[in-house]
């Protein structure tokens, strides 16, 4: 509409030019078909120049090269043109409708508000070719209670259309409803795409909050919804569609939805082409979107929609909570009240979401691929063991993950906390099984991972890793991360014979067998053996610095009251136990509690042995609380050995003594004459006493 082609002999002429037909114009090129004329010429008619770095701005007047609003733009602007709006808020009254192809720029995020009532959409969009970047949307009021999907939209695109090249991208869109917690009532829509309306959609960067819904997309569009954030709506991205070739035409990835999330992330609205595929639907879907919540709602015709199972990728269990039958219950706003309802419900590889802590009156029984995260929450057995009916939460199924969940038996009786009954590729990651009569974790004749599992105080011990009667397949335990165990038989096979093993990918447990029974214990660290005080020097028995430190691996002393010196090992109830060696090659062991010193002591009477005294340490993990090593408790290496003489006999006098003179070898015996007045060497026989220190050596003039 802007441009024509005409025919002048030369530039003076072009007042009186013929017009050229045979022209075809394209958005960025002409094309004159069919020329017979020497010289042509390309005419673009005068307009308000809309390209700017500001086209519309607060105040500005009608008619100048800024408009005052974006419909004033619109109606002057050409296809291709771009509208730039400058930073600052717009209050409308009605629905801005873009009919044109173009490009509406927010510069600085300007803000525009529909502040009628009830409230009307901010745009409304008819043409192909338009963008709508760089906004803040919203409305001031409330959308009508009876309103449509596409009335109550912020942004609307109406049915019928068949447009193509719609972009709406980096806007905030959102309604006056109070930010995060998620409202019921809403009825503001943030984006809505009616039936048959687009064929090349864009829906990209945009942050969607506190309506209804974020994005609807409506039947027989082609659309790619991504990298958005939205949240606090009861749907995040809503998509009506026709047939598996309509959902097809639909792209999602990298959306977010913040710690609010919706009630659903994504829904796939009721339809009755048939069943999909659940794996692409929800859980590829889910995974493209980081972790989102999927919904989806098509079926075959007979089916009653309400009563849907495996069509939700997550779902949600609180004490509170309701098993309601509904096509969409279980979410953050309906959670179910039972572990075993949810998992009836939600799909094969979902997520079960506990948002409290949850009694069980019988077992959980877990017959199909899932993943159960506690959220820090404990499950709860109150009931007695019958039969098969042997533990809080069983599991029979392949490729089961449990995360961040405690299994906690104190209100129960003779039941594990987790039976895995042959199964493969089970992960439990941040589990705590505690206060259970039998076993915390069985698994029995199954593959499964532990990362960062805690057991305590469960009468038969951690993890029983085992063949139950009948049970062939093998039965394997990998251990990754930190374990924390206060059991002594932290994991145990009771037959090593069997196909049965255990992993200890951190090197965190030292083992025992009977050459059938195997227990595995939690290493318990070595003590450092540091030296001795003696009763003449310090005051109290742990003084420091020490007397004599073992820096060399053997002291010496005279005085017969000494105390033994080491380094403490953290752990929960580690106790010491000492070795001491004889003189004569006896070797006795004492308990010494959870000090890491003795008291002052005599050398074995109370005038002492004489001789070297070999002593160590080791600490142990005192689970009966006897200070008493017993053979079942798991223990430390051995310290560094501490060694100590005791030796307050007087030295036996040295005798021959003699001299040589200098640079000669022959001895000569004390009283004899010397050629040399200087260096003269003294020789004395060896002492007969093996455990002197040291000799002294006196020499006196001859004048005394």
């Amino acid at each position: 509409d802007s441009t024509k082609v005409v025919y002048a002999e030369n530039v003076s002429g072009l007042d009186n030019a013929k017009d050229i037909s045979n022209v075809v114009e394209n958005s960025n090129s002409l094309k004159i078909e069919n020329l017979n004329h020497f010289t042509v010429f390309v005419v673009t008619t005068d307009v308000a120049p809309l390209t700017g770095p500001v086209c519309i701005a607060e105040g500005a007047s009608s008619g100048s090269d800024c408009y005052n609003s974006i419909p004033d733009a619109i109606n002057a602007a050409s296809n291709g043109d771009t509208i730039n709006v400058k930073a600052g808020t717009y209050e409308i009254s009605s629905t801005i409708v873009v009919n044109k192809g173009v490009s509406i720029v927010g510069v600085g995020m300007p803000k525009i508000i529909n502040t009628s009532t009830p409230s009307h959409s901010v745009f409304n969009i008819t043409a192909s070719n338009i963008t709508i970047r760089g906004f803040e949307l919203t409305v001031l009021g409330s959308f009508a209670t009876a309103g449509t999907e596409i009335a109550n939209a912020i942004i609307t695109i109406p049915s019928g259309l068949s447009l193509s090249n719609i972009s709406i991208n980096n806007n905030n869109i959102h309604a006056s409803y109070p930010s995060g917690t998620l409202q019921k009532d809403m009825y503001a829509r943030g984006i809505t795409v009616d039936n048959n309306a687009v064929t090349s959609l864009s829906i990209t960067n945009n942050t969607i909050n506190n309506v209804r819904n974020g994005v609807i997309i409506r039947n027989v569009n082609t659309a790619d919804v991504s990298n958005n954030t939205i949240f606090n709506t009861k749907g995040g991205i809503m998509h009506y569609t026709s047939s598996f070739a309509d959902a097809a035409n639909r792209t999602m990835s990298g959306n977010n939805w913040t710690a609010v999330h919706n009630e659903w992330d994504i829904v796939w609205n009721s339809a009755t082409y048939g069943f999909p595929n659940y794996e692409e639907s929800l859980l590829d879907v889910s995974s493209a979107n980081n972790n989102a919540y999927v919904v989806d709602l098509r079926r075959n015709p007979e089916t009653v929609v309400a009563n849907l199972t495996n069509n939700r990728s997550h779902v949600f269990v609180i004490n509170t909570g309701v098993d309601k039958v509904h096509q969409t219950s279980g979410n953050l706003n309906e959670p179910f009240a039972t572990l075993q309802y949810a998992q009836s419900i939600v799909t094969p590889g979902g997520t079960i979401q506990l948002l409290s802590d949850v009694n069980v009156a019988s077992r959980f029984n877990i017959d199909k691929a899932l993943t159960l995260d506690g959220n820090s929450h404990s499950v709860y057995s109150t009931f007695t063991k019958n039969g098969v009916n042997n533990a809080a939460i069983a599991i029979a199924h392949d490729d089961v993950t449990i995360k961040n969940l405690t299994a906690d038996g104190i209100g129960s009786t003779n039941l594990h906390g987790i039976n895995i009954y042959v199964v493969k590729n089970i992960l439990l990651d941040n589990v705590v099984s505690q206060n259970n009569d039998n076993a915390g974790i069985v698994v029995n004749g199954s593959i499964v991972t532990v990362n960062n599992v805690t057991t305590s105080n469960n009468t038969w011990g951690g993890i029983n890793v085992d063949l139950g009667v009948g049970v062939t397949s093998e039965a394997k335990l990998t251990v990754l991360g930190t374990s924390h165990h206060s059991e002594f038989k932290a994991i145990w096979m009771d037959d090593v014979r069997k196909l049965v093993s255990v992993v200890d990918t951190a090197g965190q447990y030292d083992s025992i067998d009977n050459g059938f029974e195997k227990i595995l214990y939690l290493k318990i660290g070595t003590p450092i053996n540091l030296g001795w005080n003696v009763a003449s020097k310090s005051l109290t028995p742990n003084e420091t610095p020490l007397d004599l430190a073992c820096s060399t691996g053997t002291v010496y002393t005279n005085e017969n009251s000494v105390a033994q010196n080491w380094s403490s090992v953290s752990g929960l109830n580690v106790k010491y136990q000492r070795e001491v060696t004889f003189p004569t090659g006896g070797i006795s062991y004492f308990n010494a509690g959870s000090i890491t010193n003795t008291p002052f002591a005599t050398f074995g009477s109370s005038t002492g042995i004489e001789g070297l005294w070999k002593t160590r340490v080791r600490a142990y993990v005192d689970i009966n609380s006897n200070n008493t090593l017993d053979s079942y408790e798991g223990r430390s290496q051995w310290s560094n050995s501490c060694n100590i003489t005791f030796d307050k006999t007087a030295p036996v006098k040295s005798t021959g003594l003699g001299f040589s003179d200098k640079g000669s070898t022959e001895v000569k015996m004390c009283g004899a004459k010397t050629s040399s007045h200087v260096g003269a060497i003294i020789h004395w026989d060896a002492s007969t006493d093996v455990n002197f220190d040291h000799y002294e050596y006196r020499s006196f003039n001859a004048d005394g």
